[in-house]
């Protein structure tokens, strides 16, 4: 099974070619061409891909629980220090 990063990522840069194609033929040259090509492919990756990104961030979130459970429930300090410079 292919991991739901590794999926995402495939897919971003495929909506990114596809709509610079796009966008190429019908007459978007240079850096106006990159310009709406990363607009419309982010607009595009927000709708088409969100399912797939939540998915993303709760495998991520698991493996940052199971590393935190490894050490014993302990969290490094540095990163507490931080978080409540933050809050």
């Amino acid at each position: 099974m292919v991991s739901p990063t590794l999926r995402f990522t495939v897919l971003r840069l495929g909506i990114f070619a596809l709509t610079g194609i796009v966008l190429y033929f019908l007459g978007a040259r240079d850096v106006l061409l990159v310009a709406l090509t990363a607009i419309i492919s982010i607009l595009i990756s927000l709708v088409a891909l969100r399912g797939l990104r939540e998915q993303m961030a709760s495998n991520l979130q698991q493996r940052i629980d199971q590393r935190i459970e490894r050490r014993g429930g302990r969290r490094d300090p540095d990163a507490d220090a931080e978080d409540d410079a933050t809050r």
